[in-house]
């Protein structure tokens, strides 16, 4: 018959106390690094580094938005389905269109900055452009427009309230 130490086996046990404690610190980590990560309400400005690097870049074009005096009324009316109409309508300083443009959009609904949508506007009137956007979310976008026509590149920012339409709710 084998004899059996128990204070050994109770020695043995509180041994592996650490290493539990341990491996329960380093999983609970790697759960809140993971829900962090997946978070889809934190966002980082793109190439935010590359921006504040060339701030003379940036102020360099504000000087030529200023120069051109290009004014944008932009409204957003609700479309069938999870997507939203945007109409821009650009006016050079004297109030007549600009025309033959081409109009860009990047957009992001502000609680969920890390997922943008894009569109490429199309001309429907002289100084008018539409595109439809992917605006499934009620509330605060922030609307990031780019028209180039020759060598002149102008840039706009809009935030706007979004409403939806009843029916998609």
């Amino acid at each position: 018959m084998v004899a059996v130490d128990l204070r050994s086996i109770r020695a043995n046990t509180w041994a592996f106390v650490p290493a539990a404690l341990l491996a329960s610190l380093i999983a609970l980590q790697l759960f809140l690094v993971k829900n962090a990560v997946s978070d889809p309400s934190f966002a980082v400005e793109d190439d935010y580094y590359a921006k504040a690097v060339s701030w003379s870049e940036k102020m360099a074009q504000d000087r030529e938005n200023t120069r051109l005096g290009f004014g944008v009324n932009v409204d957003v009316e609700p479309a069938p389905g999870d997507r939203s109409e945007v109409r821009i309508r650009i006016v050079s300083r004297d109030g007549a269109p600009v025309t033959g443009a081409t109009v860009k959009a990047r957009a992001f609904y502000i609680a969920r900055a890390n997922r943008p949508v894009a569109a490429v506007f199309v001309e429907s009137a002289p100084g008018v452009y539409r595109a439809s956007l992917s605006m499934r979310h009620p509330g605060l976008w922030e609307i990031r427009f780019t028209a180039e026509r020759g060598v002149e590149r102008f840039t706009h920012v809009v935030r706007r309230d979004i409403v939806l339409d009843e029916r998609r709710r």
